[in-house]
């Protein structure tokens, strides 16, 4: 199975018991991502967000590009004795956050990717390794780029915090069929579970402007 990241908003009294409660974050998240696994929301809407495998690659293009909020990982170490995955749950608090949405609303996707390619990953051992074999291996991360940052504008709008959390899906996996972010279509796919979006390719014409204009 994969490693995956994921995202859980939390209102400041939910962060504040997260501290002191081991293991109420993870069960908080869980609880909010199973009652989202059966609604269509957008990305705005949602509590739980995933970034599925791309958190590495993200990790990696954000570092590159110095960014001073360690978005992917988490700062601040979660109380949790019985945390599964990789490592304890970590927290954003609000101010972090602010600053991650300030940071990413002046890095548009192009300049995110720009000057690398799938093989400088692939040589990186950026995770997961079968990704850069495939030529829309950046369009794929960029799409999840653009997804995290409204999740994370989002967040700070509300003067949220976010847990964050690496581990294995909490379902077992599929693999939904990729469709392009500037496409429209008169329905709407189904949300996969836990906050899973499906995969989706930047397309720079939509998507930019859907940037401009705070979409």
């Amino acid at each position: 199975m994969s490693i995956v990241g994921r995202y859980t908003r939390l209102t400041p009294a939910q962060s504040d018991r997260a501290m002191r409660e081991p293991g109420w974050a993870r069960e908080l998240a869980e609880e909010l991502a199973e009652a989202e696994s059966e609604r269509q929301l957008s990305v705005a809407d949602r509590r739980c967000h995933e970034v599925g495998t791309a958190w590495h690659a993200l990790a990696f293009l954000l570092d590159r590009r110095g960014l001073p909020v360690d978005l992917l990982h988490g700062e601040a170490e979660v109380p949790d004795t019985a945390a599964p995955g990789y490592g304890p749950p970590r927290l954003l608090v609000p101010e972090r956050v602010r600053l991650a949405a300030d940071s990413l609303a002046e890095l548009p996707p192009h300049v995110l990717t720009e000057g690398v390619t799938a093989d400088d990953l692939a040589q990186a051992h950026v995770y997961p390794a079968g990704l850069w074999q495939r030529g829309d291996a950046l369009e794929v991360v960029a799409g999840h780029y653009l997804e995290l940052a409204a999740f994370v504008r989002t967040a700070a709008r509300y003067r949220h915090a976010l847990l964050v959390r690496l581990g294995r899906p909490p379902c077992p996996e599929s693999t939904p069929p990729a469709r392009g972010f500037g496409r429209r279509t008169g329905q709407q796919a189904r949300q996969p579970p836990h906050g899973r979006s499906p995969e989706r390719r930047f397309d720079a014409s939509s998507d930019l402007a859907a940037i401009q204009v705070g979409i």
